[in-house]
């Protein structure tokens, strides 16, 4: 309710206890001992988020501004996490067999290959990347938790590790932006981020 009211107005509602009541059944509130907490919304139309719209052709570029307006204003008023730059997550090892171990050396060697050529462009940003901070932001902003409209609305943010929502504000954008052109309309993620490097007091260089 706390980190999910400000950017959804009136669509947290409350929380409500699940009980087990007299017999073992499970309730919503009532007599009983508390088994769960849920979390109660107001129900939105699913035709109404940005990846239905996306999918459906049903875009509206007055609308995507306005979300984006939105948006912009809530990313850099975060709390300050720390540095930023790119952040370490090395998968782990595996092993593997037979034909499975053959396909696996393959997809590992262009793995090495992009992990490489991404070493090479962050370390061609070094200094750029490391003036700049991670703020505590959405952490989860995807097509489908984005709701356009006359009254923007952004759903679910990643709640259960606050570090993984403490990231640079550009690159939450960025991640948006992605998926946005995966769905076949990168203009929309294009806008979000010219509206965050617009409103921003920090520069967010195209690179």
């Amino acid at each position: 309710m706390r980190l999910n009211a400000p950017l959804a107005p009136g669509v947290y509602l409350g929380v409500e206890a699940l009980v087990q009541a007299a017999g073992g059944a499970l309730a919503i509130g009532g007599d009983g001992p508390a088994v769960d907490y849920l979390v109660c919304m107001q129900r939105l139309p699913a035709e109404r988020c940005l990846e239905d719209r996306i999918r459906d052709d049903r875009l509206d570029a007055g609308e995507i501004d306005r979300a984006a307006e939105t948006l912009a204003p809530f990313l850099p008023r975060g709390a300050v996490g720390g540095p930023g730059g790119p952040r370490r997550n090395a998968a782990p090892g595996r092993r593997r067999g037979g034909g499975a171990a053959a396909a696996a050396a393959r997809a590992d060697a262009g793995c090495r290959e992009l992990h490489a050529a991404l070493r090479r462009a962050l370390a061609a940003q070094r200094e750029q990347l490391a003036a700049r901070e991670c703020r505590e932001v959405h952490g989860d902003l995807r097509p489908q938790h984005v709701y356009p409209g006359d009254s923007p609305v952004f759903l679910d943010r990643l709640t259960f590790r606050r570090e993984l929502r403490l990231m640079d504000p550009a690159e939450e954008l960025a991640f948006l932006a992605l998926d946005c052109e995966r769905l076949g309309a990168g203009w929309v993620g294009e806008r979000f981020l010219e509206t965050y490097r617009r409103d921003s007091a920090t520069p967010s260089p195209r690179r």
